[in-house]
């Protein structure tokens, strides 16, 4: 996929502990994620569900097993994510602004067309309009966006 349509994000979501998983099974997930190196993934631990098949299959793997399975993945995983977006820093993103940044009210957040969360400083763009920013700073979750102030600020508003 990346070969086709180079700059594609992709994301994946994993489940740890589910019934019948094995040691062996835990270790090549964590190896394909690895191979895969996604660039987010949506990591959980099995809980029985009601009105699912898996419902009625005995569990074989201990909560802190599935604890301590889901901690290695979310460490690998951030490990890998901060790697692609370190690889990001200068580039710039179209962001569809969604609102105030929820850790500081000084700072608007949106998604990039490849899904990725961005922050940057309130400039008065409004929710559901497009914004250039310009990646300065990344954390394994985030992109920091800084904009320039002689530009316009919303450069399409979406309705």
């Amino acid at each position: 996929m990346r070969a086709a349509a180079p700059g594609i994000a992709i994301t994946t979501d994993v489940i740890v502990g589910f019934p019948g998983e094995t040691t062996e099974d835990f270790e090549r997930t964590a190896e394909f994620l690895d191979e895969m190196r996604y660039d987010g993934a949506f990591l959980f631990k099995y809980s029985a569900r009601p009105d699912t098949r898996a419902w009625h299959w005995q569990e074989t793997v201990s909560e802190a097993e599935k604890g301590e399975r889901l901690t290695r993945l979310i460490e690998q995983q951030h490990r890998i994510s901060g790697e692609i977006h370190d690889g990001w820093v200068g580039r710039e993103v179209e962001v569809l602004v969604e609102g105030r940044a929820r850790k500081d009210s000084s700072q608007l957040f949106g998604k990039s067309e490849e899904f990725k969360t961005v922050v940057f400083e309130d400039d008065g763009t409004p929710a559901g309009a497009l914004r250039r920013v310009r990646v300065a700073g990344a954390t394994p979750v985030t992109l920091i966006g800084v904009t320039r102030p002689a530009e316009s600020p919303a450069l399409v508003q979406i309705r």
